[in-house]
């Protein structure tokens, strides 16, 4: 799967977040025009994009301290609406005790991280039978008109794990809407639903995907997402059968990783596509990424036609290493990006980009490059987490890529690092 031409050009190298406390560090990254975003387990970092200067840190509990909040704050993500011109950064909020559960999220006055107004969303769903649950795992998606994100709920005390959408109206964040239960639309999706990042400033449609199975992947379209009565339609799309990468993979020293499997990582619109990418089986008991191009362009709702169907899928491995915690991005021309962990038994943990274009062979991406090198070997004292996700996002340029990625210090313990 590596028939692929298009050339990466490595640029800016930025060091990230180092090892405060919280495993694993969840990196996740938003760039504008002249700033990145970085957030991780526990901590947001503010950086100048042209000298890589970091310029703000802090601690999830600080920023948004004075609202009551549990203070286990965990799973971060960002984004940056290039139409509206705004960051976004979430995080959950759970405390087990009270049986609470909160989406925290702050909107950027403008282009730039110096300003903020803060939010707070109540995630708890409670079932017929009184059944309480919490939220986890947030995947986040948007277009001009709205932000969608995607949690996988479980109980507090009794019942069965599930998924779960909700819709917020970006336009009413940006009038400053008041900031306990900001107006939201929830919705019932699937385990691990990924709604895709859209940057086209056009599409009025968010799609997302979930694994239905290991034949078939659930294909979703939110529409009418600038009303406060959102529409949602789901079909089935059939796949290539994969098997699942269970367990976790080693790496030198003798330490092993989660493979994290049997979920979607990731996802991404562009032109009537939509990308999205998971780690499989691979060759000889080790773990590859399989992505997907999916043809979404006719798909506007149940009544309407156009049917969804698979463009373009691969398995993309390394021979004697496992690749973990696949992302995955497309810029305004098409070209896609993915990035990933590289480890095997012999092999220090690491992260590596691929790229296709348009003009590639289908179902190819490019030969990999290494991004960088883990200094030190993985400890023990993380517990196998690896992860549990990275990013790779398209500059607002509209060319360049960046991407966050994981490595093990010399002392075993986590840093991130950032390249464009």
């Amino acid at each position: 799967n590596q028939g692929g031409l298009a050339e990466i050009h490595p640029g800016a190298r930025i060091p990230g977040s180092e090892f405060n406390g919280s495993m694993p560090p969840d990196p996740h990254i938003a760039v504008s025009d002249d700033y990145i975003v970085e957030v991780t387990n526990t901590v947001m970092a503010f950086f100048d994009k042209h000298t890589g200067v970091k310029f703000f840190e802090q601690q999830f509990t600080d920023f948004f301290a004075g609202g009551g909040l549990p203070s286990f704050q965990f799973d971060p993500r960002v984004i940056y609406d290039r139409t509206n011109e705004r960051f976004i950064l979430m995080a959950l909020a759970v405390g087990f005790g009270t049986s609470e559960s909160y989406l925290i999220f702050a909107v950027s006055d403008d282009d730039t991280p110096l300003g903020w107004e803060r939010y707070v969303l109540d995630t708890v769903v409670t079932d017929i039978d009184e059944n309480s649950f919490w939220s986890d795992y947030p995947m986040v998606g948007y277009n001009h008109q709205a932000m969608l994100v995607s949690f996988n709920m479980f109980p507090f005390e009794t019942g069965g794990a599930f998924g779960t959408t909700w819709s917020i109206p970006t336009e009413l964040l940006f009038d400053n809407l008041p900031a306990t239960n900001p107006t939201a639309t929830r919705f019932d999706t699937k385990f691990s639903t990924q709604p895709g990042d859209t940057n086209d400033g056009t599409t009025d449609f968010v799609y997302g995907a979930a694994i239905r199975n290991t034949g078939s992947l659930s294909i979703f379209v939110f529409s009418d997402l600038d009303t406060l009565a959102p529409g949602l339609a789901e079909t089935t799309l059939l796949i290539p059968p994969f098997s699942n990468s269970g367990g976790r993979a080693p790496t030198l020293g003798g330490a092993e990783v989660d493979k994290i499997s049997g979920r979607l990582m990731d996802s991404a619109f562009h032109d009537g596509k939509l990308y999205t990418v998971h780690t499989v089986a691979g060759p000889g008991g080790h773990s590859a990424a399989r992505w997907y191009e999916i043809s979404v362009a006719g798909f506007v709702d149940q009544f309407t036609g156009g049917a969804v169907s698979l463009s373009q899928v691969g398995n993309y491995s390394m021979k004697n290493s496992s690749l973990l915690q696949p992302a995955i991005g497309v810029n305004d021309h098409g070209d896609v990006s993915m990035l990933f962990t590289r480890t095997g038994p012999n092999l220090p943990l690491q992260w590596w980009v691929t790229s296709r274009t348009t003009e590639d062979p289908n179902n190819e991406f490019s030969a990999p490059l290494m991004m960088d090198l883990s200094p030190g070997l993985y400890s023990f004292a993380q517990g196998g987490r690896w992860g549990d996700y990275f990013a790779v996002v398209p500059d607002p340029d509209g060319e360049t890529f960046w991407g966050v990625g994981e490595l093990a210090r010399v002392d075993g313990l986590w840093s991130t690092t950032m390249y464009s």
